[in-house]
């Protein structure tokens, strides 16, 4: 069973990837636009969805908490590109 939550481990990992590399491609346009980096509305209705997803054994709560959580982290790169782009 390790074996196996390791591979989901992993997977989990590469998806977190992927979403921060669209993320980051997100506001690297905003950028050039002049647009705000961040969407409160956005960010709310991401937790909203993931809740109203949520699957047995997880909880609403524990999901809301890693939505916001992958947000935050979110928040923390897309501020480093923006100040490298000399703009933050």
């Amino acid at each position: 069973m390790r074996a196996t939550i390791d591979g989901l481990d992993a997977q989990i990992q590469r998806l977190l990837a992927r979403r921060m590399a669209l993320s980051l491609t997100v506001a690297s346009r905003k950028l050039a636009l002049g647009l705000p980096l961040r969407d409160l509305r956005r960010e709310a209705a991401i937790i909203q969805t993931a809740a109203a997803r949520v699957l047995a054994p997880l909880e609403r709560r524990s999901v809301q908490a890693v939505m916001r959580k992958i947000l935050e982290v979110t928040r923390t790169q897309t501020r480093k590109l923006k100040r490298k782009a000399g703009r933050g």
